[in-house]
């Protein structure tokens, strides 16, 4: 079929296209030809000497790989045939490993939407370096348009597998997969972590103790005549689009520098990152940076330890604790790579610096990084530090304790990422860090899993005394019954507070939000109607909020019954409410937030919760570059906008070292006490 190219593709496609080298040829009739200077090429033709015989196989599918679904069609670009690429199916085509090492220009040309990747893997069956494809601008009449990497390398001494990942949310075809030498391969290379920041070089980061390509992941670096023009759309995007009016004065700006620092970027990774941290600077519990990492690469060195900020009670006279940070406790642990700690234990620092500092200055090299609204709390911060370390710490210092003696003697001992034993494909943290370091529930996981909802009669009490408990993360309620919606659970719950518990403790210390549906469902349980808050985006760039408390309770006022109100006519005030917090955002924010002033009802937590209150928009590119950005702020009865400052706890409990090396629970211990003084006679 003949077929014309186009000058143009989509958005940010027209940014960054440039002069193709060495790049797939049409003819005056529009037909495709490879570059004479691939090393490797696949056409889907039958014959094809690379064509290979079967795609992935299909999660838990013993049947074997799925076949590959390549049929004739006249609509082909190159050859005669094109392969499928079925709707939430991946595909990978393995290619033959090249006899020299090069640095790769990759292409496919798609039609439909199509996710690409190219990854090698050096045994282990995981991937070690990984590229994604993205749009050049290229585009035929009749629909076909060209992804493409650059500079994708691998240590060709030492790859098992290199192949090419397809994937499409709603079918595609793809044809024409070519391989051109583009430059030197980047040699292997040990690193010692992030402090090792000159080891690697451009383009590349330390990574679990090796130099990892990163120019291959990001977008080509746009062409200086659009780059200014890029820089500008993006900035306007967030003057537009950042809804919470606190954040905005503290953080908007630092954000918009370090996107004008995009101008003066000398290559595509270094471009692109300046991006990524100008999403982190926004410090926004919503706002973070998104990519395919998270699901092409898995952690080669999992620790399944979990950390807890809390009070070294049994320790304060061997090491000197930092004035400005809550110490970093172990609160519970796993068997696969446990390096021999135990609840109590105390992670004193990472690469010389208090744990939590040592997280927040990886906003440069973090893809993941992560923060509250507010400025005060870093749960998200120590969640986080068992990957953070195997990820890109060199050494990190513990204190042992004995849970025998309560104590800890002798001084910190150093361990180094480099002497944490790899494991095979598969194999992973066999807990989570859900802040809790006990469960007090029958039938809750020893993984501690944050997936799931478990309700009853806590261990500690009996039918008698009737207290009742519920652990659960999701508030994701959405009355009609969708994958994961947790209303049905959380009704049966609260049906049975109501006609049998004397008292309740709720453990909510990993919130991660849902829908306002899910905390209303509580507060219609705990306190009579009440006016509460109102959820407004912003209507203008320009509109930092009310200037005053008086003028936002006047605006509120005037909102008359266009409110949001916690509570039920049917509440059951007589029955007293425990509510424990620790990493609480988006709707996590709110459900304290309407308890709090309840009679019967108090929050317990170590410090406020994270200031979510928003929502986000989700923007992708290719799925191997995105972000999600807060919106809209929240204006609260008494007129404050509460984005940015959190939940405080009706009563302040530190985890304290001691109880953790007992076997104890101190916040847990403080909630159940205060609910047992309140029961009825």
């Amino acid at each position: 079929m003949a077929r014309s190219l186009l000058a143009a593709a989509l958005a940010l496609s027209l940014a960054l296209a440039a002069a193709q080298a060495s790049a797939t040829e049409f003819d005056a009739a529009g037909r495709a030809t490879f570059s004479a200077k691939a090393a490797w090429t696949l056409g889907f033709e039958p014959g094809e000497p690379a064509l290979p015989d079967a795609g992935e196989p299909d999660a838990g599918d013993a049947g074997g790989p799925t076949p590959l679904d390549i049929a004739e069609s006249q609509a082909a670009l190159e050859g005669s045939h094109v392969l499928a690429v079925p709707r939430f199916a991946g595909v990978s085509i393995p290619l033959a490993l090249p006899a020299s090492p090069s640095s790769y220009r990759v292409t496919v040309w798609a039609r439909g939407e199509l996710i690409a990747t190219v990854e090698a893997s050096y045994g282990e069956g995981r991937v070690d370096e990984f590229g994604s494809l993205y749009p050049t601008g290229r585009m035929t009449s009749d629909g076909w348009y060209e992804l493409e990497t650059r500079g994708f390398s691998f240590d060709s001494s030492r790859a098992k597998l290199v192949e090419v990942g397809l994937f499409s949310p709603t079918g595609a075809e793809a044809d024409a997969v070519e391989f051109v030498p583009d430059g030197a391969a980047a040699p292997s290379a040990a690193c010692r972590g992030a402090i090792d920041d000159r080891a690697c070089g451009a383009g590349r980061a330390c990574q679990w103790g090796e130099c990892r390509s990163m120019s291959p992941r990001v977008p080509r670096l746009p062409a200086d005549a659009e780059r200014d023009d890029l820089v500008a759309y993006l900035q306007g995007r967030f003057r537009l689009l950042f809804g919470p009016f606190r954040n905005r004065r503290l953080d908007l700006p630092s954000a918009l520098a370090e996107l004008d620092a995009m101008r003066s970027a000398a290559d595509a990774w270094s471009f692109w990152r300046h991006f990524e941290v100008a999403v982190h600077r926004l410090h926004d519990w919503h706002t973070q940076s998104t990519g395919i990492a998270g699901f092409v690469l898995e952690q080669p060195k999992p620790i399944s330890v979990c950390f807890i900020e809390g009070v070294a009670d049994a320790s304060s006279g061997v090491t000197s604790p930092d004035p400005s940070r809550l110490d970093v406790l172990v609160s519970h642990v796993g068997t696969v790579n446990a390096l021999g700690l135990h609840a109590g234990d105390r992670l004193v620092s990472v690469d010389g610096k208090h744990p939590v500092e040592w997280a927040r200055s990886l906003i440069g090299v973090d893809d993941g990084f992560w923060t509250a609204s507010n400025h005060e709390t870093h749960a998200e911060d120590v969640a986080r530090l068992p990957g953070l370390i195997a990820r890109f710490a060199e050494r990190f210092e513990v204190l042992r304790c004995d849970a025998a003696s309560g104590g800890c003697a002798g001084a910190p001992e150093t361990l180094r990422v480099a002497d944490i034993a790899r494991v095979p494909a598969g194999v992973r943290a066999d807990v989570s860090c859900d802040n809790r370091p006990r469960s007090h529930l029958p039938g809750t996981p020893p993984e501690h899993s944050r997936d799931g909802f478990y309700s009853g009669i806590v261990l500690e009490s009996d039918s008698s005394e009737a207290i009742y408990g519920l652990e659960w993360s999701s508030l994701y309620v959405t009355g009609r019954g969708e994958p994961g919606d947790v209303g049905p659970q959380l009704a049966e719950a609260v049906a049975t507070w109501r006609a049998r518990a004397r008292g309740v403790v709720l453990d909510h210390r990993s919130g991660f939000g849902g829908t306002s549906l899910g905390p209303a469902m509580i507060w219609d349980f705990v306190r009579k109607p009440v006016k509460l808050d109102s959820f407004r985006f912003r209507d203008r760039a320009d509109e930092e909020g009310p200037a005053s408390l008086a003028e936002g309770k006047a605006l509120f006022d005037a909102l008359g019954d266009e409110v949001e109100v916690a509570g039920s006519a049917s509440a059951r005030t007589d029955v007293p409410v425990a509510l424990l917090t620790h990493l609480d955002g988006s709707a996590s924010d709110w459900l304290p937030l309407g308890l709090k002033g309840a009679p019967k009802a108090r929050i317990f937590a170590p410090f406020e919760t994270a200031g979510g209150f928003s929502t986000r928009y989700q923007f992708g590119y290719w799925l191997g570059l995105g972000y999600s950005i807060a919106v809209g702020d929240t204006l609260a009865a008494d007129g404050r906008t509460l984005n940015g400052t959190g939940v405080a706890p009706d009563v302040v409990v530190l985890p304290l070292q001691s109880d953790l090396l007992a076997g104890r629970d101190t916040v847990y211990d403080a909630a159940l006490a205060w609910v047992r003084q309140e029961l009825a006679p």
